[in-house]
């Protein structure tokens, strides 16, 4: 049931390559959640989180507890910025700049 890129190719009438950076916009899944694999729901999520961060971050926001907990990558604490409010983290900065926030963290 899985298909790549290219076995998509003959079902398109026409057909566009992007090249992206990967650490901001691809995260694959391919597993189930809670099996500890990557590519999973899991780590969807936290590339995710680790993304919206970085967007915070370049807009001049700053965390008070980001990776303090101890905890593994995969359990820390998330952040997630609404498609609705910026897309790629344009127009931040007016709403972060100087300004701290706790994780988990939902900007909407």
């Amino acid at each position: 049931m899985e298909l790549f890129n290219f076995d998509i190719c003959e079902f398109a009438d026409n057909v566009a390559i992007l090249e992206v950076d990967r650490e901001l916009e691809f995260s694959p899944l391919k597993n189930g959640p809670n099996e500890g694999l990557s590519d999973s729901p899991e780590t969807c999520r936290q590339d995710l989180s680790r993304v919206c961060k970085l967007y915070i971050k370049q807009a001049g926001g700053r965390f008070t507890n980001e990776n303090d907990n101890g905890k593994p990558a995969i359990e820390q604490p998330l952040c997630e910025i609404s498609p609705l409010l910026s897309y790629a983290g344009e127009g931040l900065e007016e709403l972060v700049k100087d300004k701290e926030f706790t994780l988990p963290l939902l900007l909407q």
